[in-house]
């Protein structure tokens, strides 16, 4: 079995190369050193002449690689490729599962069918890659013939793949558009990040709402529900904090609005998710699509807190509102009506942070998985395409 991520974790913070390594680890433990994991090393520097390299165990490989393109996925640099295809020829995998097209590009499912024909590959399309792939989204080139050629040469090599796994049903139609074989989707999501339930803090004076905006909320949410907020009468001896986690450096609009005489807006670092929720009594998740690319939904309903996001996309299959979350159109005046809802009846946030139903441990994914790798080690040799 081989387990393929663009970095290590070690190395990197995306959700998507920690849950490949879980897989990777998953796997150690239920075939031993049949088990392997590749990426991209990133920033790490090889030793010298050394283009694949084993800084962090005997079956991790970590890859130098310059030549990655990411707006074709394709990788020009030749040699590395010559010794991806040696390394293959090593490791001899029955199922290959790719967790991101980055950064060996689709030459390495090329490769894999080369070298072993009778080889498995399923691939993991969350809505980060989705949109990278233009598969979820619509494509930033406005050159109509690019574009053509692009989805042509991913449709290509996605249709070598046994089995693509999506973490939510919404992502579906999309790729159904796009082309991509319906009997090859599945909904199976990635591996959860582990995590260790605490206790909320009490429903005392503060109502802590932790959002995580990262790089696709609009800014002017935060802003407008902040300057509304300040100027509303809160019940007696209560407060609202809204503990904004990154996303907001160089937005003056949000700096003007968390220094506003009774703001609940607080300006926070971008620092470990999992303290930021320890202390909340709810998440924010406000991408107005409704993606959730980092897997924030599953590390907070694992912290059981509560998730308040719009009613579209991934984020509204996985937070049913009224068990595991509030759903809201993602703008100022609604987040701000709906803040306050909440500090008047905070028997509601606790009815929430009892209805939450326990998510799926990672044994029981783990579990999950490694049956989908068994399906297909012995389902029949795929057809070249």
């Amino acid at each position: 079995m081989l387990v393929i991520a663009a970095g290590h974790p070690a190395l990197t913070g995306a959700a998507q190369d920690h849950a490949a390594f879980r897989a990777f680890a998953a796997l150690r433990e239920d075939h031993g050193s049949s088990a392997d994991f590749l990426c991209g090393a990133g920033t790490l520097p090889p030793p010298p002449g050394v283009r694949i390299f084993q800084p962090f165990g005997p079956n991790e490989f970590l890859a130098e690689t310059p030549g990655f393109d990411g707006t074709d996925f394709t990788q020009h640099d030749t040699d590395l490729l010559r010794r991806l295809s040696l390394l293959l020829r090593r490791l001899e995998p029955e199922v290959v599962h790719l967790h991101d097209l980055a950064p060996f590009g689709v030459e390495l499912i090329g490769l894999i069918r080369r070298e072993h024909p009778a080889t498995r590959i399923l691939l993991s399309l969350g809505p980060d890659l989705g949109r990278r792939a233009a598969i979820t989204a619509a494509p930033e080139d406005t050159d109509l013939t690019r574009r053509f050629l692009r989805a042509t040469l991913l449709k290509r090599f996605l249709g070598e793949m046994a089995a693509i796994l999506l973490p939510c049903e919404s992502l579906r139609p999309a790729c159904l558009a796009f082309g991509l074989d319906p009997a090859k989707l599945r909904t199976h999501a990635s591996l959860p990040a582990p995590t260790e339930m605490t206790p909320p803090p009490p429903l005392g004076r503060f109502l802590v709402v932790a959002a995580f905006p990262g790089a696709v909320a609009d800014p002017a949410i935060f802003a407008t529900a902040a300057t509304l907020l300040a100027g509303a009468t809160l019940p007696a001896g209560r407060q609202i904090r809204l503990e904004l986690h990154g996303g907001w450096e160089g937005q003056p609009a949000l700096e003007r609005a968390a220094a506003l005489p009774g703001s609940p807006l607080a300006l926070m670092p971008d620092g470990p998710r999992g303290k930021a929720l320890r202390a909340a009594h709810l998440a924010l998740l406000p991408a107005p699509d409704g993606a959730d690319p980092e897997g924030l939904s599953w590390e907070a309903l694992g912290h059981r807190r509560p998730v308040i996001c719009c009613p579209i996309g991934s984020l509204a299959e996985r937070v049913q509102p009224g068990r595991d979350g509030l759903h809201i159109p993602m703008n100022g005046p609604a987040l701000a009506e709906l803040l306050l809802n909440l500090i008047e009846a905070p028997d509601q946030v606790a009815a929430l942070q009892q209805s939450l139903l326990d998510p799926p441990s990672l044994a029981e994914s783990e579990s999950a998985l490694l049956a989908l790798y068994r399906e297909l080690a012995s389902a029949p040799v795929p057809a070249r395409i």
